[in-house]
């Protein structure tokens, strides 16, 4: 199997695992800890519930994006900053591109990929990779769509985390 292809269902496996095991485990911790303590039984059942739904819901809305491929063409890039508990701030390196059809879209990359693409430059995000590339014309550098590293097209495959060059 190609590594492209191994990476995203390995992806989707480890999601759909730590999904699966939070559904088993803490349900279990929250019906001892109920009959532990005497609570009544339905108190848990609506608490298992509860925490069923918020994390579904949560996990729909981590991986909505992941399936999504598109070229565009980049308008904007921006550090942007967030602020996060106690007065800590988070940075992100974001780009804003706009498709053939008039859609916007960001998407976060690391500090090399920022110093590598411009304003102007064509950029394709691949389904199930987490970071998008230029669209190379005579360069001779490319993105990894695993960990964001950018290095030559030459190299068999990323030298900062493995990957092979799809």
């Amino acid at each position: 199997m190609a590594r492209a292809a191994r990476y995203r269902r390995d992806e989707r496996l480890w999601a759909w695992l730590f999904l699966g095991g939070t559904w088993l485990v803490i349900p279990i911790f929250i019906v001892v800890s109920a009959l532990s303590e005497g609570a009544p039984l339905e108190d848990a059942l609506l608490s298992i519930g509860g925490f069923l739904v918020v994390s579904a819901a949560l996990f729909v809305w981590a991986r909505r994006k992941t399936g999504a491929s598109w070229i565009a063409v980049i308008e904007d890039m921006h550090l942007v900053t967030r602020r996060i508990a106690h007065g800590q701030e988070r940075v992100s390196l974001r780009v804003y591109a706009r498709t053939s059809r008039g859609r916007r879209v960001k998407a976060d990359v690391t500090s090399e990929g920022f110093e590598y693409l411009h304003i102007g430059d064509m950029i394709e995000k691949k389904a199930g990779f987490n970071f998008p590339d230029k669209i190379r014309g005579a360069d001779d550098r490319r993105i990894c769509p695993a960990c964001g590293g950018v290095y030559p097209v030459i190299d068999a495959a990323c030298p900062r985390c493995g990957f092979d060059n799809v």
